[in-house]
């Protein structure tokens, strides 16, 4: 899967993934995975540019965001006022229903991993300018995003 492309800011893009979308993939994966789903909530506004959702497992509780532009979803450890802790990988059973629902579990090594210069030309002009003003660290950091 290439992560970054065109379009998975929010800048310049009118597509959406609708939040009922990510609901019933997010509900399947949980059905598999042995999770239960405690709140699901869309992005609205230009921020954040993703849906989230708290989910808990017998390992503990789980964050799971959902790219509002392009169906793709990240887990994440924890995600604290406009800060996303740690992405980790996806638990299992879930990426498999998510696949089955037309979504991709990014992997965490790279959104975990360091933004390099060339990662940004995969990015839309307009895309580019938001990343250079916002200076984001992580790969992550550009795909699941508070920019407006």
């Amino acid at each position: 899967m290439i992560l970054l492309q065109p379009g998975i800011t929010g800048f310049g893009t009118s597509a959406a993934v609708p939040v009922g979308d990510f609901k019933r993939a997010l509900y399947a994966g949980a059905k598999t995975g042995g999770a239960t789903v405690t709140t699901v909530r869309p992005g609205e506004g230009p921020t954040p540019n993703f849906h989230q959702a708290d989910v808990g497992l017998a390992s503990g509780p789980l964050v799971v965001l959902c790219n509002r532009h392009v169906p793709v979803v990240a887990f994440a450890n924890r995600v604290d006022g406009m800060e996303i802790d740690h992405f980790v990988p996806a638990p299992a059973g879930f990426a498999e229903a998510l696949a089955e629902s037309g979504f991709a579990a990014a992997a965490a090594d790279e959104l975990n991993r360091r933004v390099e210069p060339k990662d940004l030309d995969a990015l839309s002009p307009a895309e580019r300018r938001q990343a250079k003003y916002w200076k984001p660290k992580r790969v992550g950091d550009i795909v699941f995003n508070w920019w407006d």
